[in-house]
């Protein structure tokens, strides 16, 4: 009968008429109530639904078919034992998902997607679908069908197919290895299989043939070979033992204190280290090292640990441990970076028209190392463009120490407290569109830490010889032109508040500076800002986000006076910008290391492009 024909009879057709049709899922109780059911009628149904379940569960118990359960879920959604119909659909959805693998073909796996399109095995029948090829030759799981597939699909599933070969042929590459019986063949079968279900055993089987060789030996570089050899292997710690009785015996049979001090750094962990700890003059050296070592990691410096693991103070090991073997690796292979300033105290007349840009600095305040990250960012991220100066090597040189970026790069050396160098030069905004980057001309001029001593010995009236009275006379000479804008950046160390120097602190050198400038007026005129950089404030316990209010209280608590003193000079000569800047050039270590980060240079970079005026009618170089 056709269904138009039963909707058509709905309300004349016998009831378990009907009813048979919606068990056999041939039409649905809405599908007759649309075609205009009786309510008597659909009250009939319903309840010979009722009556009938139990007797229709008892049928798809008997024969639980996807049909069967699938029927009776649609017509008992709220049946009593929907539950255990959908928990035997589940389980179907498994079976269906076997036969399917079992078939194989492309049928198969539509018919399944279209039985269970939310089935457990979707994401599989889809992949399989989607490269029919692929899913052959895996069912197909030969070396033949692996290494074809390679040949003519290169690039497909290349990881697949090789870990499959690696499979198939790793027992037949077992079997050579095992019947060759050699550490040779054992370790061709490991590079062969890495992952292959014999490496342990032939790792064992390596491990007694360099264990007997070893023993047969006996001597120390025999079982030093053992253990280079075998760094995991089951002997280790037999190994280990009889290499440190070995070694204490050959120490003492040299009984030197190079012999001494070879047995500490072969044998750390020994149990004669303390022994050869008594007979080792200089034990006092290496722990003040550790010590300093273990509470920070910026103790000594990297050519220090270099002189120290020559001299075995230090093992390369216990570097490795101290700074991780990145880090460790980049001290092993450190080299200075010396800057060659400008020689002698000569300095030449300024350009008129360069805003002048003065770099003040106590002596290791990080003041090179702050103006070389400024030099290499606006070398990298902007167009620099140096101009022919006495300072122009020196420039170029500061330039290109630190990398575009972040980056591990070896700190400058600090430049002599007499020199000063004075460096012409143009940048260009390249985040601004090309018809806007317009150069700003500037001069910068690294002071000498040398000035500091002078300005000081020239406030309390002490004697200055003739060398540091003609440097202080030839900065003043800077300071009093009043030809272009100027620019102060005063550099000072994060924490070296207290750092003395020729039996003063960073602190008072400051506050005579700051005094010193106030009195002699030489702010006035031409300087549009006044900042105080705080370098190494990588050091402060803060997030960054945190740190340019930390460097300010770092200043007003600890350098007040020097910070009182600057803020009235600028107030006393119309300075509106005056501020403390946090910086840092990255996460520094062994105190000539670094990660390089530029994030704080641009701070500085923007305050020179801001304070500076653009050449707009002068001609760039592009």
């Amino acid at each position: 009968m056709m269904k138009a024909q039963i909707l058509k009879m709905c309300n004349i057709a016998p009831i378990k008429s009907l009813v048979k049709q919606i068990e056999d899922g041939f039409v649905t109780l809405a599908e007759l109530d649309g075609a205009g059911l009786s309510p008597a009628r659909h009250e009939q149904i319903e309840k010979y639904f009722v009556e009938r379940e139990e007797l229709v569960w008892q049928q798809v118990q008997a024969n639980p078919s996807l049909e069967s359960v699938q029927r009776y879920v649609a017509n008992y959604p709220n049946g009593k034992h929907i539950y255990e119909a959908k928990d035997k659909l589940t389980g179907l959805d498994d079976e269906v998902w076997r036969q399917t693998e079992a078939n194989g073909s492309i049928e198969a796996y539509q018919q399944y997607l279209k039985l269970y399109p939310a089935g457990r095995h979707v994401a599989e029948a889809n992949e399989i679908l989607a490269d029919p090829e692929w899913a052959a030759v895996k069912r197909i799981n030969t070396l033949e069908a692996y290494t074809n597939y390679r040949n003519t699909h290169p690039g497909m599933h290349a990881m697949a197919v090789d870990d499959a070969i690696q499979n198939i042929s790793d027992p037949q590459d077992w079997g050579v290895a095992n019947s060759a019986g050699t550490p040779e063949a054992f370790e061709t079968y490991i590079q062969q299989h890495p992952h292959g279900a014999h490496v342990e055993e032939a790792k064992r089987k390596m491990d007694d043939f360099y264990w007997r060789n070893a023993c047969f030996v006996n001597t120390a570089a025999a079982m030093q070979q053992y253990l280079d050899k075998m760094p995991s292997g089951q002997y280790i710690d037999a190994a280990r033992e009889r290499l440190d009785d070995l070694s204490w015996e050959e120490a003492k049979r040299v009984n030197t204190r190079a012999s001494m001090d070879g047995y500490m750094v072969n044998n750390p962990n020994g149990k004669h280290f303390d022994e050869a700890k008594e007979l080792w003059e200089a034990l006092g050296e290496r722990e003040d090292l550790l010590n300093g070592l273990a509470k920070d990691l910026n103790y000594c410096s990297a050519m220090k640990i270099n002189e120290y693991l020559e001299k075995h103070v230090i093992t390369k090991d216990e570097v490795i441990q101290f700074f991780g073997p990145d880090r460790a690796d980049k001290i092993f292979n450190f080299s200075r970076v010396p800057i060659p300033a400008p020689i002698g105290p000569f300095l030449p007349e300024l350009q008129r028209g360069p805003t002048e840009v003065y770099f003040w600095g106590t002596p290791a305040s990080g003041k090179t190392c702050a103006l070389g990250a400024v030099l290499s960012t606006c070398h990298s991220r902007y167009v620099l463009d140096g101009q022919n100066c006495r300072g122009y090597d020196y420039m170029n040189k500061l330039s290109n120490v630190f990398s575009k970026g972040n980056g591990l790069c070896s700190l400058p050396d600090s430049t002599a407290n007499d020199v000063i160098a004075d460096m012409v030069l143009k940048i260009r905004d390249t985040r601004l569109p090309m018809n806007r980057q317009y150069p700003h001309a500037m001069t910068l001029i690294d002071i000498a830490g040398e000035i500091f001593r002078a300005i000081y010995a020239d406030f309390t009236n002490q004697y200055l010889e003739g060398q540091k009275r003609q440097t202080l006379n030839q900065i003043q000479k800077y300071l009093a032109n009043k030809n272009n804008k100027k620019i102060h950046f005063f550099v000072v160390e994060y924490g070296a508040h207290d750092k003395e120097w020729e039996g003063n602190t960073m602190s008072n050198y400051l506050q005579t500076c700051a005094t010193y400038l106030r009195d002699k007026q030489i702010l006035k005129g031409q300087t549009v800002g006044v900042y105080i950089i705080v370098t190494k404030c990588d050091k402060m316990m803060c997030p960054p986000e945190a740190m340019p209010q930390a460097a300010l209280d770092y200043v007003q608590t600890h350098l007040n006076a020097f910070f009182v003193n600057l803020q009235y000079a600028c107030r006393e000569a119309g300075i509106q910008d005056f501020k403390v800047i946090s910086f840092s050039v990255g996460d520094v270590f062994a105190q000539q290391l670094c990660y390089y980060n530029d994030t704080y240079t641009d701070k500085v970079v923007d305050i020179l492009l801001s304070k500076t005026p653009e050449e707009k009618n002068s001609f760039w170089r592009s």
